[in-house]
């Protein structure tokens, strides 16, 4: 199941916390990557925790 990529989030889908992929859009994901505080890869997804 997926989890968070942020550093030190251990959120996953089955612990009922929501994922997000990262938007194609670059300004919402520089947003995004900043919040998460790494480069992600491709299949990579935020938990609703960090998204503003």
């Amino acid at each position: 199941m997926p989890s968070c990529c942020a550093k030190k989030c251990k959120n996953r889908s089955e612990q009922g916390f929501r994922l997000f992929r990262f938007p194609k859009d670059i300004q919402r994901k520089n947003i995004w990557t900043k919040q998460c505080g790494l480069q992600p890869k491709e299949n990579a997804r935020l938990c609703e925790v960090f998204i503003i």
